[in-house]
């Protein structure tokens, strides 16, 4: 009964309780190619306390085909994460929709399980190029995390991954990290160059009035 009240939040229509964390998908490789396989990562930064996640992810699949994580299971599944304690978690579904480009993931950790939080991996999705040139999106359409009591937890979710495929290359997005690296790069750079002008300036102001000194003393 408690495992059954644990999964009320997929069927809640109570309205969910907004935290700070953030779920968001990440590209692992920097450098992808059109003939091999690459893995786009859920993750989760900042979570509260939650025991369960219900995700829907919507990719192209005209450009990419996803990758069968399970050949032992029927139908295609993606992988689970180490953000839930795999060895009490339950699985109510995990199916990918080829047709659609559909990826939908519900799992839920059982008892005596704790409930979990902060950071991690919450599953991998793995594609490979189907070949066809062009952009191509890969987006969590929705998210919404359980706790043990049943409460539903929303998250902010991240942007959509965007991928230009060109000349047999897959070109990856933007990670959020480097965009922070990025953007603190640019801010160390225009402090040091206000340190620099700023310095030059005094350097300016100190020569002349020496200068003054001088031409003042020299007078007298």
């Amino acid at each position: 009964m408690k495992f059954i009240l644990s999964l009320l939040f997929v069927y809640s229509s109570l309205t969910p309780l907004f935290a700070a964390g953030v779920i968001q998908l990440h590209v692992q490789q920097d450098e992808l190619k059109i003939d091999r396989q690459f893995s786009v990562d859920i993750i989760v930064d900042k979570a509260p306390n939650v025991y369960g996640v219900q995700l829907e992810v919507k990719y192209d699949p005209e450009m990419f085909t996803p990758v069968d994580a399970d050949s032992k299971k029927k139908g295609i599944q993606i992988t689970p994460g180490d953000f839930f304690q795999k060895k009490n978690l339950f699985t109510l579904k995990n199916k990918v929709n080829a047709e659609k480009g559909l990826i939908n993931y519900i799992v839920s950790q059982t008892n005596p399980t704790e409930e979990v939080n902060g950071e991690g991996i919450i599953a991998r999705l793995i594609f490979k190029s189907t070949g066809k040139q062009g952009l191509a999106n890969i987006s969590l359409k929705s998210s919404k995390f359980g706790t043990r009591s049943g409460k539903v937890v929303t998250l902010s979710t991240g942007s959509p991954l965007t991928f230009v495929i060109k000349d047999n290359v897959i070109i990856p997005p933007i990670n959020e990290a480097m965009k922070t690296n990025l953007a603190s790069t640019n801010k160390l750079v225009i402090s040091n160059v206000g340190i620099l002008i700023g310095a030059l300036f005094l350097i300016a102001v100190t020569t002349v009035i020496v200068k003054k000194g001088n031409t003042s003393t020299d007078t007298v």
